[in-house]
């Protein structure tokens, strides 16, 4: 007779847990480096799915900064004014500081205001004192020196003193040069006024040359560019360095003599405000905002009709000096971006 096993069943104490516990600890030393694969990848792509957006933020806020610190970066107003007022252009510039400030905030920097007058001809001492006519003419270019004077190398001499009764300009070794002038010598040049009738009525300007300097060239952002290096494209062109207030009382003077006489300038200077920005708060999260803030001064000051005195504040504009270097940053952050997503899908 065949034998039969008889298998007892668990008693009421026992439990099938232990062998449970057993079969997953088994398991699980079969699949745990399969297991810690799967986890390392899921960690993996978390950072990842992390660093993206943060890479791609800090990259595209170090391209927003290196643009607001290059030498071509401000909020630049400018006017081309027929006669100038140093009262106006003084109330002026007080309208634009409290717009800015109020629109803008922090996002504004140091303002920088300056004066370029058109191409002065210049004139040369004859042998009986006589001016002559020669062919050349000069640039003036206001500064704030005392902002300047950290932006230039002095060569010799001393910079133009505004305290002083003689007018005085500073220009550089290579102008001097050219012009065989030296620190004492004198510098005429006539400024035109004109009339209806488009008949030329000329001042003379009798300019001291105080002293030679060299702009920063690793400084360019305060010069905008401008090296005061002689042109000789179409002529030739020199520039001269004078102090704000000098040249804006000295054409104030020359404009309120042509004024009784219903004349203006028959080439209008610019006067400038330019505005530089402080970048190293911003980051690229705050570019919307920004621009959305520089586009509200535009339009604040487009529409604001003390802006607009004839002949004393003409053609003002307020533009911002970098917007090819702003679709620059917008083409590159959508390249930043496409390859970062990218990395990221392959890296998945």
């Amino acid at each position: 007779m065949a034998s039969s096993v008889q298998t007892q069943p668990p008693s009421a104490g026992q439990t099938l847990l232990p062998p449970t516990l057993m079969l997953a600890g088994q398991r699980a030393r079969k699949t745990w480096s399969l297991l810690l694969l799967i986890e390392l990848g899921l960690l993996g792509a978390v950072l990842l799915a992390c660093v993206v957006p943060l890479y791609t933020n800090i990259t595209l806020t170090a391209a927003l900064r290196t643009m607001l610190n290059g030498q071509d970066s401000a909020l630049v107003v400018s006017t081309t004014p027929r006669l100038l007022s140093a009262s106006i252009i003084a109330q002026a510039g007080q309208m634009l500081n409290k717009e800015i400030t109020r629109t803008l905030g922090t996002d504004v920097d140091v303002m920088q205001f300056a004066i370029h007058t058109q191409q002065l001809p210049l004139l040369s001492a004859g042998p009986h004192g006589s001016l002559q006519a020669v062919p050349a003419d000069m640039n003036l270019v206001s500064a704030d020196l005392k902002q300047a004077t950290a932006h230039l190398k002095l060569v010799a001499g001393h910079l133009p003193d505004p305290a002083n009764p003689e007018l005085e300009v500073a220009l550089t070794p290579t102008t001097a040069q050219a012009l065989h002038v030296n620190i004492g010598d004198t510098l005429y040049m006539h400024v035109d006024f004109t009339d209806v009738y488009t008949t030329i009525y000329s001042q003379i300007l009798k300019l001291h040359l105080s002293g030679l300097f060299t702009p920063d060239a690793n400084d360019a952002s305060f010069w905008h560019g401008n090296d005061f290096a002689p042109s000789y494209q179409q002529g030739t062109h020199f520039y001269a360095l004078m102090p704000d207030e000098t040249l804006l009382n000295t054409f104030t003077s020359f404009s309120n003599a042509a004024g009784t006489q219903h004349h203006v300038f028959a080439s209008p200077p610019t006067v400038l405000w330019y505005y530089h920005f402080n970048s190293a708060h911003l980051t690229i999260n705050d570019l919307n905002a920004f621009f959305s803030g520089i586009q509200q001064v535009q339009f604040d000051n487009a529409n604001n009709s003390n802006l607009q005195q004839d002949p004393y504040l003409l053609q003002t504009q307020t533009f911002l000096s970098l917007p090819d270097t702003l679709n620059g940053l917008v083409q590159r952050a959508t390249v930043i971006a496409g390859r970062c997503l990218r990395d990221a899908i392959r890296a998945r």
